[in-house]
């Protein structure tokens, strides 16, 4: 509760059009709600893909509607009951955009579950049908020069 009033803020500060959250409690007194009522002179739309190994939790991408349309929602399951989603975006000017969210296994020394997992994730990018642009964005619980950061380097995606 005390972080609320925070988080709301940091929010609002970002004026952002797509917001990739992580540890999300996506059942009762929702996160992505509040942030979406906080920035009431947007209209929001939050998407969210349950974790397999924490009930009532997950992963949300909120997007706010002047953007553009949400044509396309995937959900992606990977191992230690994390998951990665993808939404595809019609964009004005005919341009259509990939926007993919994902949170890693967090574990120290699991490095090689995370590089597996951003194998899955960078994969599933680049398999998906065709757009202008894809992101990918998300907690992946990896310093830079890790296997997992390498591993999506390598797929063409950028920090």
């Amino acid at each position: 509760e005390r972080r609320k009033p925070l988080l709301v803020a940091a929010f609002c500060a970002l004026d952002a059009s797509i917001v990739a959250l992580q540890e999300v409690r996506i059942e009762g007194d929702r996160q992505d709600d509040l942030l979406m009522a906080s920035a009431p002179s947007h209209a929001w739309r939050g998407i969210e893909a349950p974790y397999g190994h924490r009930p009532g939790y997950g992963i949300a991408t909120l997007v706010r509607a002047d953007p553009g349309q949400v044509l396309a929602r995937e959900v992606l399951p990977l191992s230690h009951g994390r998951v990665a989603q993808r939404v595809l975006l019609a964009l004005p000017e005919m341009k259509t955009l990939w926007f993919a969210n994902t949170h890693l296994y967090h574990r120290a020394g699991g490095e090689a579950e995370r590089a597996a997992q951003a194998e899955s994730v960078a994969r599933w990018m680049l398999d998906a049908p065709a757009a202008t642009a894809m992101v990918v964005a998300g907690d992946f619980n990896a310093p830079p020069g890790e296997r997992a950061t390498e591993v999506m380097a390598a797929a063409g995606f950028r920090s």
